[in-house]
């Protein structure tokens, strides 16, 4: 069944009335071409397919409107197209070309030794991180060993704010473990028993030891009792990865009839400096 010729004629003017509105948004501009060319061919087919019969007035009217107007359609779109693809290629040029800042000259009197040779250089000292050259042993947790208490204690008629605070056992010892890493190099404290320390007739051994695979090698080991304080100083400890401190029990001819803790945590260490 042939295809109306006055339903052809006003589809194709129909179709461009669509092409010129969505000619007016940038993102339907081809559509707007693709509607144009339709109409074209409608109002081109209308009249070519009555050629020598003329439609009716109407009809006659809205073929020539569509082959006039549609050609109008399809320019307009075909330049607001190129124009488009245009600006996107200067676009995508200057975006993988950018224009090269502007560097101030150099100055003749500028030589490469006037240029930092690296960030360290030129990093203000407040900038950088130092490692501390000294540090207390109560900063470090214990890896092993029996309980201590730490804090402040009277020793030789002395307050000493920081100290590590061991508990004497009857007939053994009592020791504490530290991993300093091999980082240290020397070791100080105050050692002795606490000014309250009620046991004034006993003396206690007070130890450091290097604990190695095999054994642990003694670094400081000395008696002590009442009222008696050592002052450990610079004791090495260099390369040492484990320190132990061990308060151990001094035999003598009065052995106690059992053994057990005092309970007193009056083995003291105080000061414990750990330096560089």
């Amino acid at each position: 069944m042939p295809l109306n010729k006055k339903v052809t004629s006003w589809l194709g003017l129909i179709a461009d009335l669509i092409a010129i509105v969505v000619f007016f948004f940038d993102s339907f501009q081809k559509l707007a071409l693709v509607i144009g060319v339709i109409a074209l061919a409608l109002g081109i087919f209308a009249i070519w397919n009555r050629w020598g019969a003329l439609l009716s007035g109407p009809s006659m009217v809205g073929a020539i409107v569509v082959i006039v107007l549609s050609p109008a359609v399809i320019a307009l779109s075909a330049v607001a197209l190129t124009s488009s693809t245009a600006d996107t290629n200067r676009a995508t040029n200057v975006s993988s070309n950018p224009i090269p800042e502007k560097t101030a000259p150099i100055s003749p009197a500028s030589t490469s030794s006037d240029i930092p040779s690296s960030t360290s250089e030129t990093s203000s000292p407040s900038s950088q991180t130092t490692e501390p050259r000294e540090t207390s042993l109560t900063q470090f947790a214990p890896v092993g060993g029996n309980k201590i208490k730490q804090g402040i204690v009277n020793l030789g008629g002395k307050e000493y704010e920081d100290a590590i605070q061991q508990n004497p056992r009857l007939c053994g010892s009592t020791v504490v473990d530290y991993d300093l890493g091999g980082d240290w190099s020397t070791f100080d404290a105050m050692v002795g028993l606490w000014d309250n320390y009620k046991e004034t007739g006993m003396k206690w051994t007070f130890a450091a030891y290097s604990v190695e695979a095999d054994r642990s090698r003694p670094l400081f080991k000395k008696i002590i009792g009442f009222n008696q304080v050592e002052e450990l100083k610079n004791l090495p400890v260099k390369n040492v990865l484990r320190l132990r401190l061990s308060v151990e029990w001094v035999t003598t001819n009065n052995e106690p009839l059992w053994c057990h803790n005092l309970d007193s945590f009056d083995a003291v260490w105080a000061n414990p400096i750990l330096r560089k």
